[in-house]
């Protein structure tokens, strides 16, 4: 009878351990998932690295959001229409070189939306020809396009694409 204890003891144990070891094996896109309020990321794979602005944004196995703001609430809330690729059969072969310079013809508005709080802490800059300019919460704007990440930090990171440059592009 003690033996079949032992034996129930172990199997129940290594059991355990399995389920534990399971546990542990959650892949990063999982976590960076949990640490950011807009899900339904569309993942994009890099080219090659070569500026600071693209080790930066840890381009290589990116995951982000592309969202149009539709509202701001006066708490700061961001109500967001979320984009999808405009050709999903083409989404994963397009390369992204740089969030600074995302060709956002490639997006088209989806029907989902969600709300967004930008945490402090959070990087937000406006593209600008390809490059980044520092900008702040206070600068998003209704109509404007925004391209949510998570950077090499585990943050939140927002390049903002203004209504204006959009139209004008």
């Amino acid at each position: 009878m003690r033996q079949k204890i032992r034996i129930l003891s172990l199997v129940l144990v290594l059991v355990l351990c399995a389920g534990v070891m399971a546990a542990c094996g959650s892949s990063d896109q999982e976590d960076a998932g949990e640490s950011s309020s807009v899900s339904d990321t569309e993942t994009v794979t890099a080219g090659e690295e070569g500026t600071d602005q693209e080790e930066q944004e840890e381009a290589d196995a990116a995951s982000f959001t592309v969202a149009e703001v539709t509202a701001i609430a006066g708490d700061g809330t961001l109500t967001l229409t979320l984009c999808e690729p405009a050709d999903p059969d083409s989404a994963g072969s397009n390369e992204l070189t740089s969030y600074a310079s995302l060709d956002l013809s490639q997006f088209q508005l989806s029907e989902e939306t969600e709300t967004y709080t930008v945490q402090d802490g959070t990087t937000v800059d406006e593209a600008d020809n390809g490059t980044f300019t520092p900008a702040s919460a206070e600068d998003i704007a209704v109509g404007d396009t925004l391209v949510i990440y998570t950077d090499a930090d585990g943050q939140d990171a927002i390049v903002i694409y203004p209504q204006q440059a959009m139209t004008a592009a």
